[in-house]
């Protein structure tokens, strides 16, 4: 419940995205990503978003692989940081790992995330 004087946390890009939103009225991932990774220093921050709509794109039912992920980092010619974008997405609370059993981690043959459904809704058609 929400109650005066309590503190809640929540994932760095929800924070961007309501703020961006107060200010503008307008829901809008890419430049909450964009600003985002500006503002975390990462040298790509220009074409990240991008790359997350790309992710959406290919999601299923806000689902993706991690392999998935490192062959839309491939055509951005961001190989060699797939596996640090995986890191900084999760860590900005874009992706998290889907909590799925074994046989369907086995049978993907890659960890499972699910895009923020937040980030997603952005991102639709």
């Amino acid at each position: 419940m929400l109650e005066d004087g309590e503190i809640y946390e929540i994932p760095n890009i929800v924070r961007f995205l309501l703020q961006g939103s107060l200010s503008t009225g307008i829901w809008d991932p890419e430049k909450a990503i964009r600003e985002l990774f500006k503002d975390l220093g990462d040298p790509y921050w220009k074409t990240t978003p991008e790359l997350v709509r790309s992710i959406a794109e290919e999601a299923v039912n806000n689902r993706i692989t991690g392999n998935q992920i490192r062959m839309i980092c491939l055509r951005f010619g961001l190989s060699n940081r797939a596996d640090v974008l995986i890191a900084k997405f999760k860590a900005a609370g874009i992706i998290s790992p889907k909590l799925s059993s074994v046989p369907e981690v086995n049978k993907e043959g890659s960890p499972i995330y699910e895009l923020n459904p937040s980030v997603a809704i952005g991102f639709s058609p």
